[in-house]
């Protein structure tokens, strides 16, 4: 599926096809907010109305030199794709997520991924690249998840949602 943010908006959720796939790949494209903050995750077990908090086991790197980490000691109610996002002209945020969910005949499928991104700005310690992993320690939270910024709304970029099936 393809998402496009062509003006403000607080969050985007994207529903999941959980049963026709248990991979999937979310790659983000020019993601750009209307004030500073952490660009961030989480997932929903109901299609997008109720998500889970408080379980984001994670692990993240990057900066100039890899030098920003954050090993998710204190676990919050969204996942940080990367540090401070700022909302500088010509700013923006790129990524790919790869995801998996476990077993399709598991009641018990969490969703668990990685990624890799890039901010384009070039005045923050945050320049260059950020990667991490992730796991959501809950049953079920697997059909949508939501993006958005801690700093304030989502003013422009593409959202695409691959499922990867088994030939």
């Amino acid at each position: 599926s393809k998402t496009e943010i062509t003006s403000d908006v607080s969050e985007v959720i994207i529903d999941v096809p959980e049963d026709d796939f248990t991979d999937f790949v979310i790659v983000l494209r020019d993601i750009h907010t209307k004030t500073d903050g952490l660009t961030r995750i989480r997932w929903s077990n109901d299609g997008g109305t109720t998500f889970t908090n408080q379980n984001y086991g994670f692990h993240t790197t990057g900066g100039r030199g890899g030098s920003v980490t954050d090993n998710g000691a204190a676990p919050d109610s969204h996942m940080p794709l990367g540090e401070t996002q700022w909302n500088n002209e010509g700013a923006a945020f790129h990524g790919t997520i790869d995801v998996t969910t476990g077993k399709t005949d598991s009641g018990n499928r969490q969703a668990a991924y990685r990624w890799t991104a890039a901010y384009d700005q070039t005045s923050s310690n945050f320049q260059s690249w950020v990667s991490g992993a992730c796991h959501v320690v809950a049953n079920g939270y697997i059909t949508a998840f939501e993006l958005s910024n801690s700093g304030g709304d989502l003013e422009r970029g593409v959202i695409l949602l691959y499922g990867l099936a088994e030939s």
